[in-house]
């Protein structure tokens, strides 16, 4: 028996032209998946940074929505700050303070109108009794003229926006007065 060797010396010369094709047409069909494999990521290089443009460009429109949407609060808040400055010079020169409060009065029903205008709207807590899911408790006075549980005073206004809570109205709550036995 032949070695190995010595076999791939006595393949005849057909046989070993048919391995040198073979190799080169394996040689050519790398160079192409090569070649093809840098195209791709040339692409995938291009889509990268085009998908990052876009991630950017999303940001910046989506920055200009939101202050498109804030844009007119913004105004009317504007035009309050400028009522209530002109309030302040104005009361350093106005001699009664009657004069200062309507134009402060003014100003508050300005807001009172633009939290309106936004889908605010005021939990009255007047005569009504205690409700957690709108009122919150800071004090408890003992009144043996009210019920346990009624709203004695509102401490902050609360608010309702599409049915739910904004914020919660600050109340004085009636408790009952203890009895003292003699």
């Amino acid at each position: 028996m032949l070695p190995a060797a010595e076999k791939k010396k006595a393949l005849p010369k057909e046989e070993k032209q048919s391995e040198k094709k073979k190799f080169e047409k394996l040689q050519e069909a790398f160079i192409q998946e090569q070649e093809k494999s840098h195209d791709y990521l040339k692409q995938l290089t291009y889509l990268q940074a085009d998908f990052e443009n876009y991630k950017k460009r999303i940001q910046k429109e989506h920055e200009n929505n939101i202050f498109r949407i804030k844009e007119p609060l913004l105004r009317n808040l504007l035009n309050i700050t400028d009522e209530l400055e002109i309030a302040l010079n104005e009361s350093e020169k106005a001699k009664s303070q009657e004069a200062i409060i309507e134009g402060l009065q003014m100003i508050l029903n300005k807001m009172r109108e633009l939290l309106k205008s936004q889908g605010l709207q005021k939990i009255e807590t007047a005569g009504k009794r205690f409700d957690p899911k709108y009122h919150e408790v800071v004090v408890e006075v003992k009144n043996k003229d009210k019920e346990p549980g009624d709203i004695i005073e509102e401490i902050r206004t609360g608010y309702i926006y599409k049915d739910e809570v904004f914020r919660p109205s600050l109340v004085k709550i009636a408790t009952q007065k203890k009895k003292v036995d003699n």
